[in-house]
């Protein structure tokens, strides 16, 4: 992953246990772009470049946020991260869209504007997933996260 005070300066944020709650509400009105990567994965060390670009470019209408998945597996598999890289955009906590794989920018970018103009998620998986909320959920005894109801 790219060096934390690169991302910080450009507004990006890395997502942990302990933030990603209030990082997801904190934007409800928001819409929330989540590149969800791993060290090793040398295809979404080619998805960093364009994230940056596009964090300049709307920063003021998008949360750009970045997932290592090996440290939040959990995150990982309750909003349904199968494949890597996987972009997520998040809207009012719902998962709106998700896109596996290395695309253009300008693919990003018609995500970002159909989001933003209110589309719905075209793949049926998705549409209306609601994101993980881990506060008060996680069961210390037998060490099991659920989603809240």
């Amino acid at each position: 992953m790219s060096d934390e005070n690169d991302l910080l300066s450009l507004g990006i944020k890395e997502l942990t246990y302990d933030n990603f709650d209030a990082e997801i509400k904190e934007s409800a009105n928001k819409l929330v772009m989540v590149d969800c990567t791993a060290p090793w994965c040398r295809v979404c060390d080619m998805i960093l470049p364009i994230f940056k670009e596009l964090a300049q470019e709307f920063k003021d209408k998008v949360k750009f946020c970045i997932m290592d998945v090996e440290k939040v597996p959990r995150l990982t598999d309750s909003n349904g991260i199968k494949a890597i890289p996987t972009v997520l955009f998040i809207m009012n906590s719902n998962i709106v869209e998700r896109v596996i794989g290395l695309k253009k920018k300008q693919d990003y970018i018609s995500n970002i504007t159909k989001c933003l103009d209110g589309a719905k998620a075209s793949l049926d998986d998705i549409q209306g997933k609601r994101c993980i909320d881990f506060s008060n959920s996680w069961n210390e005894g037998d060490k099991k996260c659920t989603e809240k109801k």
